[in-house]
């Protein structure tokens, strides 16, 4: 017999709570906007990996743009969205994808990747 899972609500609680707990811990803006982001499409996409959205950001306060898998704009964006829009529009498939290329040796930039599909407009 397999162990039940646990529920999306759950999930994104937990999640919820541990952003709210590394905010304490020098987590950025960004990188809290991410993690966000990713407890709503884990909710609205049970197939999608958030495991694999790399939601660090690179730099420091010396960094000159977004390094997370999702922008702050766009997990705004995403986490205002119903989860019927975000199944309809692509957006875990398409995220996926990003993912996918983000971590190709020599692959564009995740900042490229960012203008080449916009997850949210």
């Amino acid at each position: 017999m397999r162990p039940a899972l646990p529920s999306p609500v759950s999930v994104v609680a937990v999640l919820s709570t541990l952003s709210l707990v590394l905010l304490g811990f020098g987590l950025d803006k960004g990188e809290l906007a991410c993690e966000q982001a990713a407890a709503h499409l884990l909710a609205c996409c049970p197939d999608l990996d958030v495991t694999r959205m790399d939601c660090t950001q690179e730099g420091g306060c010396s960094r000159s743009g977004e390094s997370t898998a999702v922008t702050l704009e766009e997990s705004e964006c995403l986490r205002g969205a119903s989860c019927e829009s975000i199944r309809d529009r692509k957006v875990c498939e398409r995220l996926d994808a990003r993912v996918d290329e983000a971590g190709e040796a020599g692959g564009p930039s995740i900042g490229d990747l960012y203008q080449a599909d916009p997850l949210c407009e």
